[in-house]
């Protein structure tokens, strides 16, 4: 499937493009990070601040209600010897005090006052602009078992309770800091207590609130029921968790914070109750109300009181969204707008390319005189079009040559051509039809010639053959070869000998013979009426004798032909068994390799043979035709590297 094109600017653009985004992201994840990081501290200083800022404005109303005590203490204290007096010492101090100041009181030892009771504590209040007085102590007010009044006789420097409802006389929220009272004998005879309104506190800390979310970005955002999840607020609690303050007016002193957290990770429950009883200002994340939280909290002086801002985790990271999807945004214009940028610059930098692409094309097409564009610029692409000029010219004049040079060839294969059909047709093809003996002969030049050769012919009731393979391949080996054959004719009569034969023609071709070539050579006298068959081998492969089984034939070791001048060739001589066939080859059966190296083998040849006498094939046709066949597929596709010749005689 051909693939689809794309444009060399395409992809040029692309691969900037995506160095620019990459760039702009790693930018983008870098600034997130710092931003992420700078917002976390400036959210959690100005949460802190806001806190420690609230915080001193709550201890400073309370130190006034601590001093105002103080002075009405050292007053009251010289009243405190009658009730009369005391519930008028009471009065006149309450009455220049401000209305978050809702009553006196003092709560007597049992029986000070014996006609008084048990219980005496003389209370003087505010109601409706007006100050009322009345006694409180009695066994349903029983104050001695009263926490206030335990801690308030045990301290030193008064007691602030636990905020409640008053349910005696005012019936607002209020706490009461309370000191022992003492005679004029510095004798303790009960506790002062002055009452407090906490309206102030819930007013004031509702302005806190909204102060902390006037400038709440998340308003934008989501609609007013999920921003209520998104606000900040500030929370009071006391020792125990129960809400002093809470924005949710129904929760106070009804609410506890130590429940609200239950769905905290037990380690970070821990970890915030181990800082809230080490009274320290620190900042935590919870789990308040189901809503992952940030808590920054701090211990109110002087109380059990604790002031904690309630940021929820929402609050704090959707900023940092909010910047991260402006960034991207942000880097998505300006990938684009880099992109159409980059694309039209590039697109025309590209142009002589695409021109000079089109001129390649016609001169691939064989149109040599095709016209190349001019440059302009002197850079790459002027050097590329100089590059195609030279090509143009070179494949002008390479054209030429390859016309002369294919016209030259053509004549040589020609020759060659019919070279080789002078070399098949010089040996035998025509096979004798006897009654005494069959004949057959194969050969097949690696090349277009070769040096392999056959001959044959019958005399005077006798067979003259042989077969030989000249060193080397081609042209050189195919002239050696016709001289052999040459040779083999003209010293071959009636009364000579295969070792004179050989010795002869031995002589003859080592004359002149400067390239030092050489031919094995098997010249054979078969005496077709006595089966007496006279032979002589100069180096060449020993032929198999082939009857019931099949055997090599004994020939003695000496050199080739033409390798060594005077050389004395020994003539020996078999006697052929009717029903028997000699089969002669060359080093090409043999020698013949397939794809991996591996030789085709003189175990594998008497294989094909024995296989042959069980099949009843021995026929020399038959047996040449199951041999060739044999090694092709021993070789494959491989390239025939040497002559194959094969000659086979059955002696009848």
């Amino acid at each position: 499937m051909k693939a689809r094109f794309k444009s060399f600017s395409q992809r040029l653009t692309q691969r900037i493009l995506i160095v620019i985004i990459t760039t702009i992201t790693i930018v983008s994840i870098i600034v997130v990070w710092i931003t992420t990081s700078l917002l976390e501290t400036m959210t959690i200083g100005y949460h802190m601040s806001e806190l420690q800022i609230a915080n001193e404005s709550v201890e400073r109303k309370l130190d006034a209600v601590e001093v105002a005590s103080e002075t009405s203490i050292r007053e009251i204290t010289r009243s405190v010897d009658s009730p009369e007096g005391v519930y008028r010492a009471l009065k006149n101090e309450l009455e220049p005090n401000d209305n978050r100041v809702l009553g006196f009181y003092v709560a007597y030892e049992p029986n000070y006052f014996a006609h008084q009771g048990k219980w005496f504590e003389p209370y003087v209040y505010r109601q409706n602009d007006t100050i009322k007085q009345m006694q409180v102590g009695s066994p349903y007010h029983d104050y001695f078992n009263k926490e206030w009044y335990k801690k308030a006789l045990k301290a030193e420097k008064g007691y602030w309770s636990d905020p409640y409802f008053d349910d005696v006389a005012t019936l607002v929220l209020m706490c009461s800091y309370t000191k022992p009272i003492t005679d004029r004998k510095g004798r303790k005879i009960g506790v002062f207590g002055a009452d407090y309104s906490l309206d102030w506190l819930y007013k004031y800390m509702q302005k806190n609130d909204k102060k902390t979310n006037k400038y709440n970005p998340l308003h934008l955002l989501v609609n007013n029921k999920r921003s209520q999840k998104t606000k900040a607020y500030n929370i009071i609690f006391d020792s125990k968790g129960t809400y002093i303050y809470h924005p949710d007016k129904k929760r106070i002193i009804k609410d506890n914070f130590y429940k609200n957290i239950q769905q905290t990770p037990d380690s970070l429950r821990k970890l915030l109750e181990k800082g809230l009883a080490a009274k320290r200002k620190d900042y935590q994340r919870i789990n308040i109300d189901g809503v992952e939280c940030y808590i920054f909290y701090t211990k109110i002086h002087h109380t059990n009181w604790t002031n904690c801002i309630i940021l929820p985790e929402s609050r704090m990271t959707m900023p940092i969204y909010i910047i991260g999807l402006l960034l991207l945004a942000l880097s998505g214009i300006v990938s684009l707008m880099a992109y159409k940028i980059i694309s039209i610059s590039i697109r025309r930098a590209t142009m002589p390319l695409h021109i000079l692409a089109l001129s390649a094309d016609e001169i691939a097409k064989g149109n040599f005189d095709a016209l190349l564009p001019e440059m302009q610029q002197n850079d790459e692409i002027h050097y590329l079009r100089d590059s195609f000029v030279n090509m143009q010219q070179s494949l002008t004049q390479y054209i030429a040559q390859l016309k002369i040079t294919t016209t030259q060839k053509a004549a040589i294969e020609s020759e060659i051509a019919i070279a080789r059909d002078i070399q098949l047709s010089s040996v035998p093809t025509d096979f004798p039809k006897r009654d005494d003996i069959d004949i057959y002969a194969s050969l097949t030049p690696a090349k277009a010639v070769g040096g392999d050769l056959y001959d044959f012919f019958i005399k005077d009731g006798k067979l003259y053959f042989c077969i030989g393979d000249v060193s080397g391949k081609g042209i050189p080996a195919a002239l050696f070869m016709m001289e052999t054959k040459s040779l083999f004719r003209a010293y071959t009569s009636d009364k000579a000998l295969p070792n004179h034969i050989v010795s002869r023609m031995n002589n003859v071709l080592c004359e002149n013979n400067d390239k030092g070539m050489f031919v094995t050579l098997f010249v054979g006298i078969l005496n077709i009426s006595t089966g007496q068959l006279d032979y002589c081998n100069a180096g060449h492969e020993p032929p198999i004798v082939i009857t019931q089984n099949a055997a090599e034939m004994y020939v003695k070791p000496i050199i080739p032909v033409g390798a060594l001048a005077d050389t004395q060739y020994q003539m020996q001589t078999t006697v052929l068994q009717p029903q028997s066939t000699v089969l002669l080859y060359t080093d090409g059966l043999s020698e013949a390799m397939d794809a991996d190296g591996n030789m085709f083998g003189r175990e594998r040849i008497y294989s094909e043979i024995r296989f042959a006498i069980k099949e009843g094939k021995t026929h020399p046709k038959d047996l040449i035709t199951n041999m060739i066949e044999a090694v092709h597929i021993h070789v494959g596709e491989t390239e025939q590297s040497d002559d194959l010749t094969l000659f086979c005689i059955r002696y009848k």
